[in-house]
């Protein structure tokens, strides 16, 4: 069995269920991502960065 997710791959998770589309993702140096771009099913932009094990939403842009 695998490793369980982290609260962040659980809510990415969670926005591709609903049919958010993963355009881009931006790591840093150590490889860890930290900031996350969607198109929602509107076409509008949503921005997301990671602060500690949360996910929250930094901008939207139509």
């Amino acid at each position: 069995m695998g490793r369980e997710l982290t609260p962040t791959e659980k809510a990415i998770e969670r926005l591709i269920e609903l049919g958010y589309e993963m355009n881009a993702k931006i790591t840093d140096i150590g490889g860890s991502d930290f900031i996350w771009i969607f198109k929602r099913p509107d076409g509008t932009i949503f921005v997301a960065c990671k602060t500690k094990t949360l996910l929250k939403e930094i901008s939207i842009i139509q």
